[in-house]
Formats: C-alpha cells, sequence, structure tokens
C-alpha cells in the first residue's frame, strides 16, 4: 500500500517500513565497457571496499547502455564507467543521481571524495 509522507512525497510500505529509510547496499556501481577492463574495474573496487564504499562490479557482459539502465533503475547513487581511456589515466568516468553527468576524474580524487562524502554523510 501508499501513503502520503510529511514532506509530501508518496512512497511504498514494506511491512510498515518506508523503503526510503532502508539502507542503500550500493553506494557505487563501477561499469566496465568490455571484458578488457574487467581486472582494472576490480582493482577499483578493492580500493573503494578498503576504503569503506559499498560498491559492486558489474561483470554481466551487457551493453554499457543496458548496464546504466540498470544501474538507475537499481537506484544506485553512482556509477563509474571504465573504458580505455580511463584504464589508461587510472580514472573514472563518473554519473551521479544526483548531479548527473561529472566527467572523468582520478581514482585517488574519487576515493578522496568519496570517503568525505561518506564520513560526513553529504552528497558527493
Amino acid at each position: 500500500f501508499f501513503f502520503q509522507a510529511e514532506d509530501g512525497i508518496r512512497d511504498h510500505c514494506v511491512t510498515g517500513v518506508q523503503t526510503c529509510a532502508l539502507p542503500i547496499s550500493v553506494q557505487m556501481r563501477i561499469l566496465p565497457v568490455t571484458e578488457e577492463q574487467l581486472e582494472f574495474a576490480r582493482q577499483v573496487g578493492d580500493r573503494c571496499l578498503t576504503a569503506g564504499v559499498r560498491v559492486e562490479v558489474d561483470s554481466s557482459g551487457d551493453r554499457l547502455g543496458k548496464m546504466v539502465r540498470n544501474a538507475e533503475k537499481a537506484r544506485i547513487p553512482i556509477m563509474a564507467v571504465v573504458g580505455a581511456r580511463e584504464v589508461e589515466t587510472a580514472s573514472l568516468n563518473l554519473r551521479t543521481r544526483s548531479q548527473g553527468e561529472l566527467g572523468a576524474l582520478p581514482v585517488v580524487e574519487v576515493l578522496d571524495r568519496l570517503s568525505r562524502a561518506i564520513a560526513n554523510r553529504e552528497d558527493f
């Protein structure tokens, strides 16, 4: 069933708990363009886990458009696309739900910004 929250947002209840109150299981999903970038994506994923970021690497092998669409449908806050250029420059091409396309950022900067955002409970 549905209810109207105080802020006017209509939300679905799951056994009496607002879905917006449930924790987001994944904060970032890494989307490798091809199998060739999968190893780099996994290395970045390991670094994110070490930094305390809840991350997934999409190893489905689907087309990039489908991976992006699936991440959007799953309401993943941050998507990081990894192509050949990103592997060469050790960067991630970021897209967030709140700000849209952010472009390529170095992995070190992404980890720093993510750690600060998590610690301060802010948007990326």
